[in-house]
Protein backbone atom coordinates (compact mmCIF):
# COMPACT_ATOMS: atom_id res chain seq x y z
CA UNK A 1 0.00 0.00 0.00
CA UNK A 2 1.18 3.50 -0.83
CA UNK A 3 -0.10 6.96 -0.06
CA UNK A 4 0.89 10.28 -1.49
CA UNK A 5 1.16 13.07 1.09
CA UNK A 6 -1.27 15.06 -1.08
CA UNK A 7 -3.94 12.32 -0.83
CA UNK A 8 -6.93 12.80 1.45
CA UNK A 9 -7.46 10.76 4.62
CA UNK A 10 -10.24 10.61 7.20
CA UNK A 11 -10.05 10.53 10.99
CA UNK A 12 -12.41 10.93 13.91
CA UNK A 13 -10.84 13.46 16.26
CA UNK A 14 -10.85 12.90 19.99
CA UNK A 15 -11.40 15.80 22.38
CA UNK A 16 -7.61 16.14 22.55
CA UNK A 17 -7.41 16.10 18.76
CA UNK A 18 -9.95 18.91 18.51
CA UNK A 19 -7.91 20.94 21.01
CA UNK A 20 -4.72 20.27 19.03
CA UNK A 21 -6.49 21.41 15.84
CA UNK A 22 -7.60 24.70 17.44
CA UNK A 23 -4.20 25.27 19.08
CA UNK A 24 -2.45 24.79 15.72
CA UNK A 25 -4.16 27.93 14.41
CA UNK A 26 -4.13 29.92 17.66
CA UNK A 27 -0.36 29.38 17.99
CA UNK A 28 0.00 31.01 14.56
CA UNK A 29 -2.32 33.91 15.43
CA UNK A 30 -4.88 32.97 12.80
CA UNK A 31 -8.56 32.12 13.08
CA UNK A 32 -9.13 28.32 13.30
CA UNK A 33 -10.62 26.91 10.11
CA UNK A 34 -13.85 24.93 10.25
CA UNK A 35 -13.32 21.17 10.19
CA UNK A 36 -14.36 19.34 7.03
CA UNK A 37 -16.50 16.91 9.03
CA UNK A 38 -19.28 14.56 7.96
CA UNK A 39 -22.44 13.75 9.93
CA UNK A 40 -20.68 10.87 11.75
CA UNK A 41 -17.74 12.96 12.87
CA UNK A 42 -15.16 11.89 10.29
CA UNK A 43 -12.87 14.77 9.31
CA UNK A 44 -11.12 14.94 5.95
CA UNK A 45 -7.53 16.17 5.70
CA UNK A 46 -4.76 16.02 3.16
CA UNK A 47 -2.14 13.68 4.64
CA UNK A 48 0.38 16.54 4.61
CA UNK A 49 -1.90 18.74 6.71
CA UNK A 50 -2.70 15.88 9.09
CA UNK A 51 1.02 15.30 9.71
CA UNK A 52 1.70 19.01 10.06
CA UNK A 53 -1.13 19.67 12.53
CA UNK A 54 -1.12 16.49 14.63
CA UNK A 55 2.34 14.98 14.11
CA UNK A 56 4.11 16.88 16.90
CA UNK A 57 1.57 15.51 19.42
CA UNK A 58 1.61 11.90 18.23
CA UNK A 59 3.59 9.84 20.70
CA UNK A 60 2.71 7.18 23.27
CA UNK A 61 2.95 9.64 26.17
CA UNK A 62 0.19 11.94 24.84
CA UNK A 63 -3.53 11.18 24.64
CA UNK A 64 -4.73 9.84 21.29
CA UNK A 65 -5.56 12.52 18.72
CA UNK A 66 -7.79 10.18 16.68
CA UNK A 67 -10.40 7.66 17.84
CA UNK A 68 -8.62 4.31 18.06
CA UNK A 69 -5.48 5.96 16.60
CA UNK A 70 -6.91 5.03 13.18
CA UNK A 71 -6.37 6.92 9.90
CA UNK A 72 -8.68 5.84 7.08
CA UNK A 73 -6.86 6.14 3.79
CA UNK A 74 -9.33 5.31 1.03
CA UNK A 75 -12.48 6.90 2.44
CA UNK A 76 -14.41 7.31 5.65
CA UNK A 77 -15.92 3.95 6.69
CA UNK A 78 -19.50 3.31 5.70
CA UNK A 79 -22.15 3.35 8.41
Amino acid sequence: MQINVNDFVWVQLTREGRATYADHFIDRNIEPQLLNEDERGFCRFQMFDLMNIFGPNENPLNPAQFEGNIIHIDEAPKA
